[in-house]
């Protein structure tokens, strides 16, 4: 039986549709207000800045809100944008398995989401009582799809992996790291369309 179980949080526990309406819509938005720009033009400048970020740059703390209100320049405050994504989560059904896997495992967060945004979505959830809550970007100074960041998972729980499972919704960073320090990973289906994951929680 397993002892330990750690859970992504978005596309996991709650849909990312929040984060998707304010990275995709309400930042280029603020940025053509600010900057005087078109709305495409705006939405050009921003996802190339994220790509970078994230493919190029390799910085790992890319979820913040305050680092891109500071990198873009923007007008409006980070905790407005943390407030509209928090009030936009919306937790999958299954979330109150949790309640009966609490009995007999040991449940960690386990996110790339920062802590503060990460806590803002916690409230909107069901179930928050996990045993720990880990944030990468601000807990490790790193990212879930590096190799660093599971074995520093790992040591802090200092147990042995196999006693250790994640279940996550995107392979890189949820699965093939995870099990590239001896975890047993699982990749569920954010929308329950096609992975098993979802209706065996």
């Amino acid at each position: 039986m397993t002892s330990h179980l750690s859970f992504d949080l978005d596309g996991t526990l709650i849909r990312d549709g929040g984060d998707k309406t304010v990275w995709n819509e309400a930042i280029p938005q603020a940025y053509a207000q600010k900057h005087g720009v078109s709305e495409h033009e705006a939405k050009q400048t921003v996802y190339a800045a994220f790509y970078r970020a994230r493919a190029i740059e390799n910085i790992d703390n890319f979820t913040s809100i305050p680092y891109w209100v500071d990198r873009l320049d923007l007008t409006d405050e980070a905790g407005g944008f943390i407030d509209q994504i928090a009030n936009l989560a919306t937790p999958y059904d299954d979330i109150t398995h949790l309640h009966r896997l609490n009995q007999d495992h040991t449940l960690t967060l386990f996110t790339n989401s920062e802590r503060d945004l990460m806590e803002a979505k916690l409230k909107r959830m069901p179930f928050n009582n996990f045993y720990q809550t880990i944030s990468a970007p601000t807990d490790y100074n790193s990212n879930k799809r590096n190799t660093a960041a599971w074995q520093q998972y790992i040591d802090d729980r200092n147990a042995s992996p196999h006693h250790n499972s994640h279940i996550g919704a995107r392979p890189l960073g949820h699965v093939t790291r995870p099990k590239s320090v001896g975890l047993t990973a699982y990749l569920i289906d954010g929308d329950g369309e096609t992975g098993d994951a979802r209706t065996s929680l």
